[in-house]
């Protein structure tokens, strides 16, 4: 939860505890793979999720240049950075270590996303490679 009068930033650790708490590192993939070429879409996406708080959910998707939405089923809203918006996350990330099994959990998401930064999507033994880190999301119990 975010006090009305405190305001984080990328350059304090209050994220990484809201991150260990309420985040998650997700990978789809969409698509298939034809004999010669990969016609596969990847995204990754980081998502923090809340109950109720929707003016400083607005703050924190500000903050790490995300998008928030609300979920009704919950009656609560999602922050979510996307693929191509997930610099300052990464950079964050790599200056402030998670503590608990979704350290994990993100090492293999970067491993995704330095192959995507390769271009590694386009080549059956990348896109292979992506499947084999995502399915070990799931197996943390960390993907939706």
């Amino acid at each position: 939860y975010l006090e009305s009068n405190f305001k984080p930033t990328l350059s304090d650790t209050w994220l990484l505890g809201f991150t260990d708490a309420e985040g998650c590192f997700t990978c789809s993939i969409h698509g298939n793979i034809d004999t010669s070429r990969t016609t596969s879409l990847v995204r990754l996406r980081y998502v923090l999720s809340q109950k109720g708080n929707s003016e400083q959910m607005d703050y924190i998707a500000e903050v790490i240049n995300g998008r928030k939405n609300y979920i009704a089923s919950y009656d609560g809203y999602n922050v979510t950075v996307s693929t191509t918006k997930l610099k300052a996350i990464i950079n964050y990330f790599s200056r402030n270590t998670l503590r608990t099994k979704k350290y994990i959990t993100y090492l293999n998401w970067i491993k995704i996303y330095k192959l995507l930064a390769d271009k590694q999507q386009f080549t059956k033994a990348g896109l292979a490679l992506i499947t084999k880190y995502k399915n070990n999301l799931i197996k943390l119990g960390m993907q939706v």
